[in-house]
């Protein structure tokens, strides 16, 4: 059996008290913190205080066994699991994206989702995932290789074959990382204007779903066309052009060549896909001679394992407790 559990905000004078002394209880212990540090993770502690106790009667009123949680980097989910582990439950996470640790030059959020990562289990994408977190200290034997696990209405049955043999368009596509990588993409972006300017090829972007294209005044020096859809985009091209991003996943998936740009920003894990390029020749050279066969052992060991993935999953869901 399997139960839902929906979280909301309301006001309640009771509730709003409690956090209220749990605040003023905080802002008298940590004197050590500069006062605006301390309002705010003060309130930040008298809310999670508050909504522990709730999370706790509602997962005892469930009676289950086991929780699965989208992903635990985020707030809400991180801290039901941070409940659950503590009474006892089985804990079990999903991968969002391609996680990479943090360094000085590829600033990324996904840090977050490697030190807040507190289930029991992750059904994780590949071997990239585990090497990244090993590197923390993490044992691999918390993870569980699925591949990316999605709902998608694509056909790949009909579709690849045609992806292989499909005529040139003369069109590259850029697909712009989210905007956490805002120098990467301005990277891309002059990239972009180079493999234009010297092979007069089309340009399609792709804007992350959660990007705001103002921030990028560069595009207005590209003669691009933006797309509404992956799907579009991928007919559109010949090659895409990108870097810190898992949407080389659907590039793959759908049989359309791709590369990662060589730059400052690039993170190791993307490094380990066999398609790295450093100028414009490189995506050209590519493009002629695009190795499927390799890419066929590299993304599924590094990225996408679906070997078993059944079976996988069975095992991490009906397990020992």
């Amino acid at each position: 059996m399997f139960s839902e559990l929906h979280t909301r905000d309301r006001f309640a004078p009771w509730s709003f008290l409690q956090r209220l002394t749990c605040l003023v209880k905080f802002l008298s212990e940590r004197s050590d913190l500069a006062l605006y540090r301390r309002i705010l993770f003060g309130a930040a502690h008298a809310r999670f205080w508050d909504d522990e106790r709730t999370l706790q009667k509602a997962l005892s009123k469930l009676d289950a066994r086991g929780l699965v949680t989208f992903c635990d980097q985020i707030g809400t989910e991180n801290h039901i699991a941070q409940v659950a582990v503590r009474q006892g439950m089985k804990t079990v996470t999903l991968q969002h994206g391609q996680y990479r640790l943090l360094n000085a030059e590829g600033m990324s959020p996904d840090i977050e989702a490697i030190y807040n990562f507190v289930s029991e289990t992750m059904l994780c994408w590949g071997e990239a995932t585990i090497r990244e977190f090993e590197k923390v200290g993490v044992s691999r034997n918390r993870f569980v290789p699925v591949g990316v696990i999605s709902m998608d209405s694509v056909k790949e049955s009909n579709l690849s074959p045609l992806r292989v043999q499909r005529s040139r368009r003369n069109a590259f596509g850029l697909a712009l990382s989210g905007d956490n990588n805002l120098e990467n993409n301005f990277e891309l972006i002059e990239f972009a204007r180079e493999l234009q300017s010297e092979t007069g090829m089309s340009c399609f972007v792709r804007i992350h779903p959660r990007s705001n294209i103002n921030l990028y005044p560069s595009l207005a020096e590209l003669a691009y066309t933006t797309s509404d859809t992956k799907e579009n985009f991928i007919d559109l091209i010949d090659i895409a052009v990108m870097s810190s991003t898992g949407f080389f996943l659907d590039c793959y998936r759908l049989r359309c060549p791709f590369v990662f740009l060589d730059s400052r920003f690039l993170p190791e894990p993307f490094r380990a896909s066999g398609v790295v390029v450093r100028g414009v020749n490189e995506v050209l050279g590519v493009l002629d001679r695009y190795d499927w066969d390799r890419l066929d052992e590299l993304i599924p060991y590094n990225y996408n394992d679906t070997k078993a993935r059944a079976q996988r999953i069975n095992e991490v869901l009906n397990g020992p407790f």
